[in-house]
């Protein structure tokens, strides 16, 4: 674990980040979304997003709802901080599986269509989204659409992430009979469609199941 105040002040300093100082960073910085206006609500999740340019400094770093109320953490990223930018050679560090189209609430694009679109060609995902209109199809999309992904490692990150997310998780997760249901043979079709895509996922290790 690295120390809040130390990352942050390395960020304010333009120093270079290691991808564990990223994720924690990424995870502090998603804390800070319980202040914000936009969660009143409990259920809302916790997010943090930050781009490390080449030279592995951290140039842009968000949290849900730091920009315009609503916005996503990578949103306010790729829209509000960074448009316009050249992000080639920057990747994307996000401790929550991006939204996808036909789930995002408010407007504006999803976060993975963004991505994808943007110059950004690899991405640290913290967990899998526990909503199930979610879960594993935003990594799936960015994956199908030529990103390199991989998950965070720092030792005790993603149960930190995921412990922080609980009351969300709670009322999104597939347990939960109030929560949103997802169309199951969708899925399905989507796995036999895309086989070669999921079996290189779970090669990885990388399943909903493994997230938390």
């Amino acid at each position: 674990m690295f120390d809040k105040e130390y990352l942050y002040d390395k960020f304010n300093k333009h120093m270079p980040f290691t991808d564990e100082e990223c994720e924690w960073l990424t995870y502090y910085e998603s804390l800070i979304s319980r202040t914000d206006k936009d969660h009143e609500k409990d259920t809302d999740p916790l997010v943090g997003a930050a781009l490390r340019d080449a030279n592995h400094i951290v140039r842009y770093l968000s949290h849900r709802a730091s920009g315009q109320e609503g916005n996503h953490a990578e949103y306010t990223l790729f829209i509000e901080q960074a448009s316009g930018i050249d992000l080639t050679g920057y990747e994307l560090f996000t401790t929550l599986e991006p939204c996808v189209d036909d789930v995002r609430s408010s407007i504006g694009a999803s976060c993975s269509s963004i991505i994808a679109k943007s110059e950004v060609k690899k991405v640290h995902i913290g967990i899998f989204d526990p909503n199930p209109q979610v879960c594993a199809r935003g990594y799936l999309y960015l994956y199908i659409n030529g990103i390199d992904l991989c998950t965070y490692s720092a030792p005790g990150i993603r149960e930190k992430i995921t412990n922080s997310c609980e009351v969300f998780k709670n009322q999104k997760s597939i347990n939960n009979p109030n929560s949103p249901v997802y169309p199951f043979h969708e899925l399905v079709l989507m796995v036999n469609r895309w086989k070669n895509y999921i079996f290189n996922i779970w090669l990885h290790d990388r399943t909903c199941a493994g997230s938390y």
